[in-house]
């Protein structure tokens, strides 16, 4: 009997870490971009600023939250507008590609002294698509 009972426990034991283990592979990572570029909207290469290795928060399974502080970056900002949002990549040395944020799983906040990011990843597919992008980038008024 006591054979049997402990075959019982090492079933049980198995199939709790495959269920485990199935679920785990489900979760994806996604990749977001790790560098921050503000710029003038009229600036045309100049009053730029660059922040990188910048870290999203994770507050949920498919919730992340980037918060920049602005109080201490060489760019004032008076007006608090938000010109622009895109999504870039280095196509070649100082070429880049970009996309404009989709809103759809983009929300940002926009203060005087704080630039708050949150993306929702409620799609799956836009994974896939941010993998390819290294900047986030936002044009402001001046």
């Amino acid at each position: 009997m006591k054979p049997l009972k402990h075959l019982f426990y090492i079933f049980i034991v198995y199939f709790s870490i495959s269920f485990w283990a199935c679920n785990r592979e489900g979760a994806r990572n996604v990749v977001l971009p790790s560098a921050v570029y503000i710029t003038y909207a009229d600036a045309k290469g100049n009053n730029n600023y660059i922040l990188s290795d910048i870290k999203w928060d994770n507050y949920s399974p498919n919730k992340y939250v980037l918060n920049i502080d602005l109080q201490n970056l060489p760019i004032k900002l008076n007006y608090n507008k938000l010109e622009n949002a895109y999504l870039m990549k280095k196509v070649n040395g100082t070429t880049f590609s970009k996309i404009k944020l989709d809103a759809k799983n983009f929300d940002i906040e926009f203060k005087s002294d704080q630039l708050t990011v949150f993306y929702n990843n409620n799609d799956n597919n836009i994974d896939e698509q941010l993998a390819a992008f290294d900047v986030i980038s936002f044009e402001v008024s001046p």
